[in-house]
Formats: structure tokens, sequence, C-alpha cells
């Protein structure tokens, strides 16, 4: 991210700053091989897909408070960058400008291996570089995130009638808790 941030504040690509951070972040397999929630950002930015980011479903929030995967259970940083991430993924949001920037254009050249094009996303959402993995994924949260890939990928199943609904519900129900926290935070948040 921090590569992308220098490109963004304007500096180009050709400066020796930038090309050794895009040697450096090509040595170790470019930013396919970056942690979740670099995927997540970079994603919203336009430079990643969404198929390559693991599920972050605003349904969770429509689970009875005392399931032991209700968000409200998180630890409250955490709960408050679950928060916008999941209305953000459920919507999937992506800059408006992803395919007319020519900086960010030139991202999904810069940031990946292979042609940008090429990339089976899909295939990627569990890939991290072993400088980012501090906490690897166990096996039953691999496959419990398969299991939503099917539901958010492959089937495509919160498009249809029930599912969307609760994921509309979902949505709305994040969007009023982000409204309610901004108001008691008096717009501050306690989020990291």
């Amino acid at each position: 991210l921090s590569y992308v941030s220098l490109r963004l504040l304007g500096v180009p690509a050709t400066d020796p700053a930038a090309v050794e951070a895009r040697e450096f972040m090509q040595e170790h397999g470019g930013a396919i091989q970056a942690p979740s929630w670099a995927k997540f950002w970079l994603t919203v930015l336009g430079v990643h897909e969404w198929a390559g980011v693991n599920s972050i479903p605003a349904e969770m929030w429509l689970l009875p408070n005392w399931s032991p995967f209700h968000p409200g259970k998180l630890w409250c940083h955490c709960r408050m960058v679950y928060l916008p991430m999941c209305y953000l993924y459920c919507a999937r949001f992506t800059n408006p400008s992803k395919d007319t920037d020519p900086t960010l254009i030139a991202l999904r050249d810069e940031l990946y291996t292979v042609p940008y094009k090429n990339i089976s996303w899909s295939a990627e959402r569990h890939t991290c570089s072993s400088l980012d993995d501090y906490s690897p994924v166990t096996l039953l949260q691999r496959f419990l995130h398969n299991v939503l890939a099917v539901y958010e990928t492959h089937l495509a199943l919160w498009k249809l009638p029930p599912f969307s609904w609760a994921r509309n519900a979902g949505i709305r129900f994040a969007m009023q808790y982000i409204a309610a926290e901004d108001l008691q935070t008096n717009y501050i948040c306690i989020g990291p």
C-alpha cells in the first residue's frame, strides 16, 4: 500500500524509490500476495477485484445477539473495522474512475507479476506472502471462506430472494449503525 500511496501522490513509476519498491513487491509475488485488508483496499481503489477478497457479509448483523458469530461479539475496534468493510464489500463499491484514471490503469500493470486480465481472482483469495502471514488461516477458516465464496461469487445467491432481502437488510443495518456511531462519537469514531 505504500507503493500505491506514492503513485497516488504523483510519484512517477520511474522514480528510484518507486522502482525499488516495485522490484521488492515483484520479488515477493506482487499484490496478489498482499494480506486480506490490503486486497480489500486495493479493490475499493479499483486495482484488485472483489472475487479475490474473502467474504465480509453484512448479513452477520442480522443474526440473533446470542449467536457466537454475531459481529457485536467482536472487540470494539474490530467491530468498527468490520462495520464499514462489510458495507463496502456487500455494496461492491469500487472507485468509479478505475477504468479512466491513468494512474489506476498503470497500477494494475505495476502491482502484479502477471497481466491483470489473466489473474484468477477467486483462486487467489487465500494467497498471502509469508512476510505478512502473522496468523495463518486455519483449515476451518479456509473451509468457511470457501463456503461463503460459493454463496458470494460462484452461485451469487445473494442476488436472489430471499438471500437478496437479507443482504439488503444487512447493508441497511450497517449504514444505520455507521450513522449512529458517527453521532455517538461526534464523528470521531473509535475505529483505528
